[in-house]
């Protein structure tokens, strides 16, 4: 082991942006794109699967009461939670089930910063 020679230099550093670590201010390596783009479909594949769940009424609460174990806290962030609404609501409209629309909003829209939302509906 100590006569063992160094590990050979990592190819090039070229980084490439992640939006998805766009907080932390992150950079990825090359290696870690396919990595990204499994993990985009795999989101896609549990918006298909949610957007299903909605013209089921027992699928639906149980979809919507993971949502509010995930994004309860996220909800009531301001202007972060308010979009993040949003998002998962266009999800919920996808499904063009009137039904589960309107259980999401009486369900969710209370979670939301009722500041950041009245300033939405504030006359101008």
């Amino acid at each position: 082991m100590a006569n063992d020679p160094p590990p050979p230099p990592r190819p090039s550093l070229e980084q490439f942006f992640s939006a998805r670590n766009e907080q932390k201010n992150a950079f990825i390596e090359p290696d870690d794109i396919g990595f990204l783009i499994s993990e985009r479909v795999r989101a896609s594949d549990s918006e298909t699967l949610f957007i299903q769940c909605m013209p089921d009424a027992s699928r639906r609460r149980i979809a919507f009461n993971v949502v509010e174990r995930n994004c309860r806290e996220a909800f009531a962030r301001g202007k972060a939670g308010v979009a993040l609404f949003l998002k998962v609501r266009d999800l919920v409209k996808r499904a063009e089930v009137q039904e589960a629309i309107n259980e999401f909003d009486k369900r969710f829209e209370p979670m939301l910063d009722q500041e950041v939302l009245s300033a939405y509906f504030a006359p101008e």
